[in-house]
């Protein structure tokens, strides 16, 4: 009895790791990406301030 409900949560524990990973994936990549385009624009204000310094 024991393996048998071992085995059912183990389905279910793999369900709900699908689930989480559907909403997380998207969720880092795009802080990832926003991240990136901080990245840029920062880079961006500091070449236009240096050239209007010059």
């Amino acid at each position: 009895m024991r393996i048998r409900t071992r085995l059912l949560q183990r389905g279910t524990q793999i369900m709900e790791f699908g689930l989480v990973a559907l909403l997380f994936i998207p969720l880092m990549m795009g802080s990832f990406v926003t991240g990136m385009n901080v990245i840029r624009s920062i880079q961006a204000n500091h070449i236009t301030r240096d050239m209007a310094n010059q």
